[in-house]
């Protein structure tokens, strides 16, 4: 009888286990969607290669916030024109286009890590 138990009860609780793991196992957390915000520069840290960028407007404050990190790390930089420059081209007070899986990691500042590019609009 306690047999019949264990291995129902074994059973039942496997299966979600079994589900919760594969779920954990996904370290991606990007959904495969991307948009875009623009936001202003605030400062540009060439070291740790990174941009500290503010939302201009509600809608761009509502999705990165007033404060944002975006790290620059193995991204493409294009300036008003197209053409691919380096992160030391951009300067505090430049208005930018951000291209992003829509995750935010919700602290403060908030911070992109998964920006696919940014372009100088102004």
């Amino acid at each position: 009888m306690q047999n019949k138990i264990f291995k129902i009860v074994s059973r039942t609780l496997s299966i979600p286990i079994i589900l919760f793991l594969l779920n954990g196992c996904n370290l991606n957390k990007s959904d495969g969607v991307e948009t875009t915000v623009d936001a202003k520069v605030i400062e540009n840290n060439l070291y740790n290669k990174q941009l500290v960028v503010s939302g201009i407007d509600n809608s761009s404050i509502s999705l990165i916030g007033d404060n944002c990190i975006i790290s620059c790390k193995d991204i493409k930089i294009f300036n008003k024109s197209g053409e691919e420059i380096s992160q030391d081209s951009i300067i505090a007070d430049n208005i930018v286009t951000i291209i992003y899986d829509r995750y935010v990691q919700e602290t403060y500042p908030t911070t992109i890590t998964n920006s696919k590019w940014i372009q100088i609009k102004e």
